[in-house]
């Protein structure tokens, strides 16, 4: 085929002529629309091609860079909308281009535009802030606000937060630019899943459940037909405002299940033949949710669409409890009275709604007694009980299929003693002693000081009678050394005596005329040190200014009139030193 091509622009004139074989000049693409798919070090490419190729293209070539430079690396693939380039780092963005691969049908495939490929997000994003709350506006709905961030420094271009109900009827998919969402949401239980997305990749997925809530303004009653059936009814005229429900219910541990349905005149609805049976002393609960939508009643969308009515347990059949409360303590005894605490019983250990616990106690050679409390109580206190008896004491739950298993025997013994126990008594004995001694130890310094002013005639006492009496005991005992310190209280002059060198002895206690030289005219022993009554002498020689002197029978005579009587019976001491002793002397 030969071609002859014409241009006139103005009054200008150009021509041009080629030859080509008609095959040759069938041309395909680029393709408009094309898709990246990032994940574990590969990308999965898929394009969509206009109307005029897609009968002709048979194959699909790739080729990709990186974004910072680099040789085009190419590779093609036996499918014409679907292609897998494998080991590319995660981490690094590129650039790609697609085209057809060449064929009879398609001698030219030109490269398409450069498409930017960001690199793969591989982080879980960590949930900073959970926040639930109660609406206040409406009962039966709250909020759920989720904070949420992505580690490393790869920028997503959004996030994706997925809301599913639990019971699997419906789930909407709500888009962010920020890391932040507040949900609208019934007292249901929701699935809610936050994952990061870029063009060619989306992050792991971080998943919150949120747990159902007995909330809700209304009342519901159930009654159970069968293990397939039950009924459901409450007492305010809801199908004034809507028509369409919800009602699901679940067990631990179980998947949720569902039925919505229309209802515009009656104040019930019965499900028949369900697909999970029920089971006996299981525990069941069921929520009532309305929906503000006109028919069909099917669950259009998640956030912001139903509003819990009220929910209610039930059990098919019920039984009694399989355990005992725990931790059944006495925490007191007294003389006709026992105090008594205990814990719950487990939920799943109950089989049935508690209906309150029944306390049974018996004593020596008496019938058992049986004392009911509500279920809300755990604390009892059994009156009227015998002194000085042992009683053993029993806990156990009820429901209405009757009693349970009883705890562990307590047994205990009513006090006989009064209303304080011995334990008491002994703290207290043992803390009057422990007063007593440190008040003894404190006084015993003073005393001495204390009671020595308050006797009215000294002279009469015992003790200077005895001193007075001739006595076979020498009082010469000879020390090494003399040091005389002395202080003065308000009735008693008190001497110690001490070790020291002869020289050291206090002169200024002597008079003025009796210095050094008068202290070393006293008599000392035979072993050149000075007596304990030698200085006492000498001291009251100091005082009194005029030697004393002493009778033949031991009494002190001399000194000033009016002397004390301290003074006198220091001056005994020293005559009685220096008197020698007799035969007739005694003590």
């Amino acid at each position: 085929m030969t071609a002859q091509v014409l241009e006139l622009v103005g009054s200008n004139c150009s021509q041009d002529v080629f030859k080509a074989h008609p095959s040759g000049l069938l041309r395909c693409g680029p393709p408009p629309d094309v898709t990246f798919r990032r994940h574990l070090g590969s990308v999965h490419v898929h394009v969509e091609w206009s109307q005029e190729d897609v009968e002709v293209v048979r194959s699909l070539c790739v080729r990709h860079k990186a974004a910072g430079g680099g040789q085009w690396k190419e590779a093609c693939c036996g499918s014409a909308s679907e292609c897998q380039v494998s080991n590319v780092n995660t981490s690094e963005a590129y650039q790609v281009q697609v085209r057809c691969e060449t064929s009879d049908k398609c001698s030219q495939c030109p490269w398409s535009e450069v498409f930017p490929l960001a690199p793969e997000l591989t982080a879980l994003p960590v949930l900073v802030r959970v926040d639930e709350q109660q609406m206040a506006t409406m009962t039966g709905q709250r909020t759920l606000s989720l904070t949420w961030m992505l580690p490393g420094a790869v920028l997503p271009e959004g996030y994706r937060v997925c809301v599913a109900k639990a019971s699997g009827e419906s789930e909407n998919h709500v888009t962010s630019v920020r890391p932040h969402v507040t949900l609208v949401l019934s007292s249901s239980s929701f699935h809610v899943d936050v994952s990061a997305f870029n063009n060619a990749s989306e992050s792991p997925a971080v998943r919150i459940t949120v747990p159902p809530r007995a909330a809700g303004h209304g009342m519901l009653n159930v009654s159970v037909h069968s293990n397939a059936s039950f009924t459901i009814s409450w007492e305010d005229d809801l199908v004034s405002w809507s028509v369409c429900f919800c009602m699901e219910w679940s067990s631990e541990g179980r998947p949720v299940a569902y039925k919505s349905f229309y209802e515009d005149t009656n104040n019930f609805w019965t499900v028949s033949e369900i697909t999970e049976r029920l089971e006996a002393y299981r525990r069941y609960h069921v929520w009532l949710h309305v929906r503000p939508q006109r028919p069909p009643c099917n669950l259009k969308r998640v956030n912001n669409s139903e509003v819990t009515y009220a929910s209610a347990p039930f059990y098919f059949l019920e039984g009694s409890p399989l355990s005992a409360p725990a931790n059944v303590s006495v925490v007191n005894v007294t003389l006709s009275s026992v105090a008594l605490c205990w814990s719950s019983i487990p939920q799943e250990e109950l089989r049935g709604f508690l209906l309150g616990y029944v306390i049974h106690y018996v004593g020596n050679q008496q019938q058992e007694t049986n004392v009911s409390v509500p279920a809300h109580v755990h604390n009892y206190t059994l009156e009227g009980l015998q002194r000085g008896t042992v009683y053993k004491i029993q806990v156990s739950g009820v429901t209405r299929a009757g009693a349970g298993v009883r705890s562990a025997a307590r047994v205990i013994r009513t006090h006989e003693l009064g209303s304080l126990s011995l334990t008491v008594v002994f703290i207290v004995s043992g803390l009057t002693v422990v007063v007593l001694t440190v008040a003894f130890f404190l006084m015993k310094s003073k005393a001495k000081v204390a009671f020595w002013p308050n006797i009215p005639t000294p002279e009469k006492s015992i003790v200077l009678q005895k001193l007075n009496v001739p006595s076979e005991m020498l009082l010469d005992e000879t020390m090494d050394a003399l040091k005389v310190e002395e202080f003065e209280t308000s009735s008693l002059l008190i001497v110690e005596v001490g070790a020291a060198d002869p020289v050291d002895a206090p002169a200024a206690l002597l008079p003025a005329d009796q210095q050094r030289a008068d202290i070393q005219r006293l008599p000392a022993a035979a072993s050149g040190a000075y007596t304990s009554m030698a200085a006492v002498q000498q001291l009251m020689m100091s005082m009194q200014r005029t030697p004393p002197k002493s009778s033949d029978d031991g009494r002190v005579t001399g000194g000033k009139p009016g002397m004390d009587y301290v003074t006198q019976f220091l001056w005994s001491l020293t005559a009685a030193h220096e008197r020698k002793p007799t035969c007739s002397d005694r003590v």
